[in-house]
């Protein structure tokens, strides 16, 4: 592990065989305010004239301008750019880590905590609890199992799939053109 020193007193940490390839290029400290946390990038010139912003991880996990794909810091620590910190992840995983999201609410008319998850657009009931702490367990633990679930690629899922031809067989029904 090696050190890259950034501007703003701030450094990232990079694996011994990406020092040198990435110490070519002077980076800085970009903070963001939606993450609370620093980012190491630099400004690349395009060849058509203008500048882009090039990100850390991004470059070390070979993700373009322009591709949809994020990383995600697995620990949190948006400095930590060794390869075994970062994973590649869609949008709605990289969502998870939301930090200020805490998994339940307080229900005021039965004055419990309501556990709930949000998978695949909806939100899904956990249970109700006495307290703060046993419901953010339980959100806790349909977190890891939600996290689990999404990393498995053996699992198809073709819930729109379905919903679209079943829209379109009622669609055909009524006189219609299908959805595709």
């Amino acid at each position: 592990m090696k050190v890259i020193y950034l501007t703003q007193g701030q450094f990232a940490l990079v694996d011994d065989e990406d020092y040198e390839w990435l110490n070519q290029w002077k980076w800085y400290a970009a903070w963001y305010p939606c993450t609370k946390s620093y980012y190491a990038q630099r400004a690349e010139s395009k060849p058509g004239g203008g500048e882009c912003t090039v990100r850390m991880h991004r470059l070390i996990l070979g993700l373009r301008h322009g591709d949809k794909r994020e990383v995600d810091h697995i620990h949190h620590d948006t400095l930590d750019n060794r390869r075994s910190q970062l994973r590649i992840v869609t949008h709605q995983q990289n969502a998870f880590n939301l930090r200020d999201v805490k998994g339940y609410i307080l229900r005021k008319t039965s004055g419990k905590f309501q556990a709930q998850i949000r998978l695949n657009g909806k939100y899904r009931h956990l249970g109700s609890y006495d307290t703060a702490k046993q419901a953010s367990t339980a959100y806790l633990e349909a977190k890891k199992k939600r996290d689990v679930f999404l990393e498995d690629k053996s699992v198809v899922r073709r819930p729109r799939l379905i919903l679209l031809k079943n829209q379109n067989i009622n669609r055909a029904r009524k006189g219609h053109k299908p959805i595709y």
